[in-house]
């Protein structure tokens, strides 16, 4: 399991805001960060993760807790819409 104290505050922030936004450039625009800044963030949050893409660095965070819960619903509704509005028309 993953020490909760591995991450930065400004780690788990850019987690959070990746999850909540999507895209490294759309996120870092609606952050305090520039995107060199955010990248630094989230390359530093992998590695001390020990994973390979941000995705799974978002995965780790939320099953150990450090991105709680009611934060992660809200995303994956918004992910589901966004889903359901670019479905290819046959």
């Amino acid at each position: 399991m993953v020490d909760a104290d591995i991450l930065t505050p400004a780690e788990i922030s850019v987690l959070k805001a990746l999850l909540r936004y999507g895209s490294v450039k759309q996120t870092a625009s609606q952050t305090h960060y520039s995107i060199t800044t955010f990248k630094k963030h989230l390359y530093s949050a992998r590695r001390k993760l020990k994973v390979n893409t941000n995705l799974q660095a978002i995965v780790i965070a939320c099953l150990c807790r450090l991105i709680p819960l009611q934060e992660i619903f809200p995303a994956i509704a918004t992910a589901q819409r966004a889903l359901t509005e670019h479905k290819p028309k046959r």
